[in-house]
């Protein structure tokens, strides 16, 4: 197609090339603290959103 150039070379990215952990890093409260909030969120949007349902 004109007005475009070669494609550039491209290597195969390798999961080690990542800047992050391989594992998750925990937080101080052992990561439990946002899962229970998280579902807490979860429980809360469901019941509004049965709730606009009816």
């Amino acid at each position: 197609l004109p007005g475009f150039g070669r494609t550039p070379v491209v290597r195969q990215l390798r999961i080690t090339d990542s800047p992050f952990p391989a594992t998750e890093v925990e937080d101080d409260d052992g990561g439990g603290g946002v899962d229970r909030a998280a579902e807490e969120f979860i429980r809360r949007f469901y019941r509004e959103l049965k709730h606009q349902n009816s």
